[in-house]
């Protein structure tokens, strides 16, 4: 995942340590972690959060924000696990694709900030 994560950085223009800094959590499979992870990220102020896995890490992500995006990728249904209102319209602060083969991000939804200069990644 971080590979690939890095690769969408730099085909937006974005590389790691010269123009954006990457905060990275584990919860090495310990779910109770999360809420103080997700906490952390929040309280340094990070532009975006990019949670992958299952859905338990972006969860945790909006529960500890309504403000900053958290952007998430899961194999699970989005709207059944309480992430997102709906595929067409996920409302809040929330956004993502399911690895099912189709994309679940919004036409306007998930182009990159002009202004991103940090971003986090909670991980399980």
């Amino acid at each position: 995942m971080v590979l690939g994560f890095r690769r969408g950085l730099a085909e937006t223009g974005y590389v790691e340590g010269q123009n954006v800094a990457v905060e990275y959590r584990w919860a090495e499979g310990q779910y109770d972690r999360l809420p103080a992870l997700a906490a952390d990220l929040v309280r340094r102020r990070v532009a975006v959060i990019a949670a992958g896995g299952t859905a338990a890490p972006a969860l945790a992500a909006k529960a500890a924000t309504s403000t900053i995006p958290i952007v998430f990728q899961t194999g699970s249904d989005p709207v059944k696990d309480g992430l997102v209102a709906g595929l067409n319209r996920p409302g809040g602060n929330v956004t993502g694709d399911v690895r099912k083969g189709f994309q679940y991000c919004p036409e306007n939804e998930c182009r990159s900030a002009p202004t991103l200069h940090r971003t986090a990644t909670p991980r399980l």
